[in-house]
């Protein structure tokens, strides 16, 4: 078939700015017919060119339909022309094209580098939350800024936490799974740095875009996911024929110990709100019962602790067991059938003193953050300091702990630094983030500098710079009655 209609993407009626020393990639897209159905360029019948490219800028790759444009450090005095041409000996051509088969974009090069991202939504929906219904969909724009907060163009990666919330085309089209309810957290990235949609959201667990599950008629039972923990289970038919609802998996913000702990029992990792949203009354029917099954977040060692299934009252502001609640065979669910939506959470007894302990990265640099690499970045977020994180979440059958240390050592036993922690609420989630340098003294916890963005977390700032080679990290915790516990990681340092 005949090409009768060429496009370059990212298109744009005017000149676009690109940022100095960035890449940038275009696709030369192809049409057919009156319909302009998308049709497949020969690669052999593609010929890119550049004109008017100032010193440093250059193609990286320019065979076939997608080509990668470096920029140097040299900034434009005009506009550089992107052309792509058709060969007409090897591709055929309609004749609205035969005069002319070919595409440009024009460009000019910034003097200044890339310095952030912005995220956007663009499609009409926004700001509402889409469903999981098969038409629903969000499309986001990603813009870039330099040195002079002018707009650049930019062709990032995309991607999107947690990975199996949906798919994200290199476009930026998200399309959430099927199975899905709750947070989707898009991001882009292209030359080191990373942009992020709704990068504050309404609390540090729930940034991004909302997702609701669309619940419909069904003969088969209906399992939604929100991929941080929290599973629901529906029964066949809980909806009438004519009817559907939509159902959200929001995770609330924990920030005072009330919330955290009724009694002797303490929500481990997050608490859910799930609520359905279009006000239909669910249909259950003798013998069927909707299931809740939640992860153990960190659990620590088996027989330290009893688990259950927790219902928030707001009348009492109380955490309540649920009498059905079952822990899994391999100890890192617990489950319990459910009549209505509301706020729910894994609760723990204490039956002994216990603890998690965890490094990451582990081998680290004291000059590197772990955002800088994806897969640590989604764990740890996109602004980790520079160092590595030591992560503990302590616990007790009383109500507090007396003392937390947390010191590191070198393999000779020389202690290389130590921060303590006193009369503090057991089973909470702690991070400490060690710069690879020395204390002269137990730096006492509440003078830590905090993490901007994440609770309970605290950052150490020491003296001098240890040396490459490994270290351990021993965490000492002692109940009220002068009971203690420690326990040990190794840790390396590569500088």
């Amino acid at each position: 078939s005949r090409l009768s209609k060429l496009e370059l993407i990212p298109s744009s009626s005017d000149t676009i700015l690109l940022a100095a020393k960035s890449r940038i990639q275009i696709t030369l897209q192809g049409y057919s017919g009156s319909m302009f159905s998308p049709k497949t360029i020969p690669d052999a019948a593609i010929e890119w060119k550049l004109i008017h490219a100032p010193s440093g800028t250059r193609f990286i790759d320019s065979t076939g339909p997608e080509v990668t444009i470096a920029t140097g450090g040299d900034s434009s005095t005009a506009p550089v022309q992107l052309k792509a041409a058709i060969d007409t000996m090897r591709q055929r051509v309609a004749p609205r094209l035969a005069s002319a088969p070919e595409a440009s974009i024009f460009f000019n090069v910034s003097s200044k580098p890339l310095v952030s991202i912005n995220v956007r939504r663009i499609d009409a929906g926004n700001p509402l939350p889409i469903s999981t219904s098969a038409l629903s969909q969000a499309e986001f724009i990603a813009e870039g800024l330099d040195a002079n907060k002018k707009a650049l163009v930019i062709s990032p990666q995309w991607s999107v936490s947690p990975q199996s919330a949906g798919t994200l085309s290199p476009t930026g089209v998200f399309k959430p799974a099927r199975s899905f309810a709750g947070f989707a957290r898009i991001y882009a990235q292209t030359g080191g740095m990373t942009g992020e949609y709704n990068g504050i959201g309404p609390s540090d667990k729930q940034f991004g875009i909302e997702v609701d599950h669309l619940i419909t008629a069904s003969d088969m039972p209906d399992t939604v996911s929100n991929r941080q923990g929290c599973t629901v289970i529906l029964p066949d038919s809980v909806v009438p024929a004519d009817k559907s609802g939509r159902l959200e998996i929001s995770i609330p913000d924990l920030k005072n110990q009330v919330a955290r702990a009724t009694g002797l029992y303490t929500v481990v990792g997050f608490a859910f709100d799930i609520k359905e949203q279009n006000g239909i009354g669910l249909q259950i029917r003798g013998g069927d019962s909707i299931k809740l099954v939640l992860d153990i977040a960190g659990a620590p060692a088996a027989g330290g602790h009893k688990y259950y299934v927790g219902l928030w009252n707001d009348d009492s502001l109380q955490w309540h067991t649920l009498g059905s609640s079952a822990l899994s065979a391999d100890g890192k669910t617990v489950s319990a059938f459910i009549a209505h939506f509301s706020r729910y959470a894994v609760l723990t007894q204490s039956v002994d003193l216990t603890s998690t302990l965890s490094v990451l990265p582990n081998p680290f640099s004291p000059d590197k953050s772990a955002s800088e690499f994806e897969s640590l970045a989604l764990r740890l977020g996109r602004d980790a300091p520079k160092g590595t994180c030591i992560s503990f979440s302590p616990d007790v059958s009383e109500q507090r702990l007396d003392k937390i240390k947390i010191r590191i050592f070198n393999l000779v036993g020389d202690q290389m630094a130590s921060v303590v922690m006193q009369n503090i609420p057991k089973m909470v989630q702690y991070q400490l983030w060690w710069d690879g340098r020395t204390t002269d003294r137990d730096i006492n916890w509440d003078e830590l500098k905090p993490h901007p963005t994440i609770q309970n977390s605290k950052i150490m700032a020491g003296n001098k710079m240890c040396r490459n080679g490994r270290y351990f990290v021993v965490l000492t915790i002692r109940d009220a009655k002068g009971k203690e516990k420690n326990y040990k990681k190794q840790l390396v340092l590569i500088k």
